[in-house]
């Protein structure tokens, strides 16, 4: 399988966006990646990124327009629903985290549910843990807002990096949504 990446900037820095494609030449959203702060530049994730496909990626200009103008509307304060203007491919996730992913793309901008109320909805009422690891091992940082998915107490996920995103992007959302109401 052939895999397509191109860069997507953001207000959080740089993402690269890894997609497969289709038999009928159709490309899905494998994987959106805010590169690490300490990397020199984006592209120094791509060996990383290539090692789990397991498979060379190819620079793809424009393959990624798609995915750059919904992340544009989420930073300008649009409620984009993620699973309408995007085409993800969860074929290579496990079951639940892909179950995990398909209840996060259904959230509304704003809102906050638990781990363990994910875990409920999706059948596994004991399973809070495993849905707060499933949220981090996804592949899909923005596009997938797992910053919706909270610890009981309220707060994000204890990797203080994420953390940090998570809260930033609550806070954009608890905004944007305040502004919408008035």
């Amino acid at each position: 399988m052939t895999y397509t990446f191109d860069l997507v900037p953001t207000p959080l820095g740089e993402a690269i966006a890894v997609f497969s494609e289709t038999s009928k030449g159709k490309h899905q959203l494998v994987s959106f990646t805010l590169t690490a702060k300490e990397l020199p530049a984006p592209l120094s994730a791509l060996p990383q990124l290539s090692a789990t496909l397991g498979e060379p990626l190819e620079h793809l200009p424009g393959v990624a327009d798609k995915v750059a103008a919904a992340v544009d509307r989420y930073f300008a304060g649009e409620d984009v629903a993620f699973a309408e203007a995007i085409d993800f491919d969860l074929s290579r996730l496990e079951p639940l985290t892909a179950r995990v992913v398909q209840f996060t793309l259904g959230t509304t901008r704003g809102e906050l549910v638990t781990y363990g109320e994910v875990a409920a909805s999706l059948g596994m009422p004991r399973a809070g843990r495993a849905i707060g690891s499933a949220c981090r091992r996804s592949p899909f940082s923005i596009v997938v807002p797992f910053q919706r998915i909270v610890r009981a107490d309220g707060k994000p996920n204890s990797d203080a990096d994420m953390a940090q995103r998570h809260a930033y992007l609550q806070q954009l959302e608890q905004q944007s949504s305040a502004i919408g109401e008035v």
